[in-house]
């Protein structure tokens, strides 16, 4: 009986229990053929490649290895854009799919999902499986980085109306993708927040439609009565006890 290539290995630290398609990913530069892909009805997938599509390509950049491929891939594991060296056409395939393909070597890829409304997937799969532990692990932060570069951006870009709140325990960080990011509706229900927000208040995936009490422990009223008549960082109480400067400003405006 023939041996079965290996699982390409995920490393713990980037496990998430979000359902993650690129665990399955067996590197193969002929994939299958799924069917058609569904429809972007909702603008998502067209929304997250705009956004993320230019920092991918970086990431590729950045990583300078011939056998790398970004691969970035919407909620469902649909891959969007493929960057580099697998031959792996967008719209057309899926993780699953890739999996199943006949074929496939051992090799590694990383992953990191895109948490937003937008959610996705940003991915790096090297089939030559050269890398040195020192290589994965700069490859691995070098992902991160990246993602919570996608993610700053596509909290930002909430439709207009809505109020965002900036925050960070170090005030000179406020206004850089370093920053917590949070953006509340009109009626004060949070639509988006970035990794660093979620860490920074302890705050679950899944925490969109929260009121702003639950999120910050502030009452809506007096978060949006800040609004152009407070230039100084309000003081919220942060994770572990920290104490986290804020500022609120309408979506789009620079200060």
């Amino acid at each position: 009986m023939a041996a079965t290539s290996p699982p390409c290995p995920l490393p713990a630290a980037s496990a998430t229990p979000e359902r993650n398609p690129f665990r399955a990913l067996a590197l193969s530069p002929m994939p299958a053929m799924p069917a058609p892909p569904a429809a972007d009805s909702d603008g998502s997938r067209a929304h997250l490649l705009a956004f993320a599509l230019p920092a991918a390509e970086q990431l590729h950049r950045l990583a300078d290895s011939p056998d790398l491929t970004v691969l970035l891939a919407d909620r469902d594991g649909l891959v969007l854009a493929a960057i580099g060296h697998l031959a792996i056409a967008p719209g057309s395939a899926r993780m699953e799919a890739i999996a199943g393909a006949p074929g496939g070597s051992s090799g590694l890829c990383l992953a990191e999902p895109i948490a937003t409304r937008t959610r996705g997937l940003l991915g790096l799969a090297d089939a030559s499986a050269r890398l040195s532990h020192g290589g994965v692990v700069s490859l691995l932060s070098l992902l991160r980085t990246t993602a919570e570069l996608i993610e700053h951006r596509l909290t930002e870009t909430a439709p207009g109306g809505c109020i965002a709140l900036h925050l960070h325990s170090h005030p000179e960080l406020l206004g850089t993708p370093l920053e917590g990011l949070m953006v509340f509706d009109a009626e004060g229900r949070l639509l988006a927040s970035n990794r660093h927000a979620r860490r920074l208040l302890a705050l679950p995936t899944e925490a969109e439609g929260s009121t702003c009490l639950d999120c910050v422990g502030q009452p809506w009223p007096a978060l949006r009565a800040r609004l152009g008549r407070f230039p100084a960082p309000l003081l919220l109480d942060g994770r572990d006890g920290q104490t986290l400067a804020a500022l609120v400003r309408v979506v789009g405006s620079p200060g």
